[in-house]
């Protein structure tokens, strides 16, 4: 029997992007995912196991994964645009390992010294799988900010600036924010993300300022090295 998708386990991302970047075991390998299969088996069943309607947990992990599940495929392509159903070949594996891609399309470790070969599985049924996270959103428009909300609400939200590729139509402004300003040791940041980089903007009244960033540890400060410069360590999820 297909078990109730009125869970709260549903909340906690637990999907390819997820495992490959965000809880990723050193020396392991894990794989593009090659179609949203399982996607799509645990919306329909949801629909028949609760007449119909889709439990918010539910509603929220479709969201998730229509948004996060191709996004490894982008960042792959490091050196031209994703078109619209488009994703890597069912057949041919691209792998992520400590985090980073083994190799990205300018890299042409594919066939022939080419890029790694296309598909068209993953792509077209991730855009199913958007079509149900716009309808999702659309009959609970506060269904993403509400995971926000329950789990991080006292941390620093940093927007992420993703321009929407030429050519395409939309009335949808590609502009993002600069984070609010936050002070670490005595200096001054905002930060902005991209899909390729954090940036970050403020004031430091040393002569220069040194600023590290990195994943699931605890932001610590360190002693300045010399006189006259600040350093920083800070951690993040």
């Amino acid at each position: 029997m297909f078990p109730s998708q009125d869970t709260p386990n549903l909340w906690l991302p637990d999907n390819h992007y997820a495992r490959a970047l965000l809880a990723a075991k050193p020396g392991q390998r894990y794989s593009l995912p090659g179609f949203s299969d399982d996607q799509q088996y645990r919306y329909y069943a949801g629909l028949a196991k609760h007449a119909g309607k889709l439990p918010r947990p539910l509603a929220f992990r479709t969201v998730y994964d229509a948004f996060t599940e191709p996004l490894l495929y982008r960042y792959y392509s490091d050196d031209a645009q994703v078109p619209a159903g488009i994703n890597r070949f069912d057949l041919h594996g691209i792998f992520v390992k400590d985090g980073k891609l083994e190799d990205y399309r300018s890299d042409k470790k594919g066939p022939a010294k080419r890029p790694r070969p296309i598909g068209s599985r993953m792509g077209p049924q991730n855009m199913i799988c958007c079509g149900w996270a716009i309808q999702c959103l659309r009959a609970d428009p506060d269904l993403w900010e509400a995971r926000y909300q329950s789990q991080f609400a006292d941390d620093l939200r940093v927007y992420v600036k993703d321009p929407v590729p030429a050519g395409a139509e939309t009335n949808t402004s590609s502009d993002a924010p600069m984070s609010k300003t936050v002070e670490l040791a005595g200096v001054k940041v905002s930060l902005l993300g991209t899909r390729s980089a954090l940036h970050l903007s403020g004031e430091c009244a040393a002569n220069e300022c040194t600023i590290r960033s990195s994943a699931n540890q605890k932001g610590r400060e360190l002693r300045s090295p010399q006189a006259g410069e600040r350093q920083i360590d800070r951690g993040g999820e």
